[in-house]
């Protein structure tokens, strides 16, 4: 049996905070879930100005001659066996391994991008043509005695 909210559990939070009722329907969303019309959006991240200041900070104090010693000890250390220099480096330079996910998406992409060619029967035949081929080559020949 399921029991029905009562009017002061409708009006709380998961943590059991009270919710105060919006003017633009429940939260400021619509009947579909979406931002209502008239909806002022969130404060964003407070610590955006902070942040920004930090990265100039940074930006300043580093030129290009410091990131290259640094990239260069970093290597060193790489080719000494540091594996977390390694990576670091690594991520950096080529970028994180494709995840099997990805690399089955890429190939299927590849095979549809494949089968639109104008070409793309020619290819499906030759392709028939070069397993005929194998085929031959693995099969045993009978000899009529």
């Amino acid at each position: 049996m399921v029991m029905a909210a009562s009017k002061s559990q409708q009006n709380e939070s998961p943590e059991g905070r009270e919710i105060s009722p919006s003017t633009i329907g429940f939260n400021g969303r619509n009947r579909n879930g979406t931002f209502a019309k008239g909806n002022p959006g969130g404060n964003g991240n407070p610590y955006n100005k902070r942040i920004a200041t930090l990265r100039s900070a940074v930006l300043d104090a580093v030129n290009e001659n410091d990131v290259r010693e640094i990239v260069s000890t970093f290597k060193m250390q790489a080719k000494e066996g540091d594996v977390l220099a390694a990576k670091f480096l690594f991520s950096y330079a080529i970028g994180a391994p494709l995840s099997n996910e990805e690399i089955m998406r890429m190939r299927n992409d590849r095979e549809d991008v494949i089968r639109q060619l104008p070409y793309a029967d020619l290819l499906e035949l030759a392709k028939d043509l070069i397993e005929q081929e194998q085929q031959k080559k693995l099969t045993p020949k009978i000899i009529n005695v």
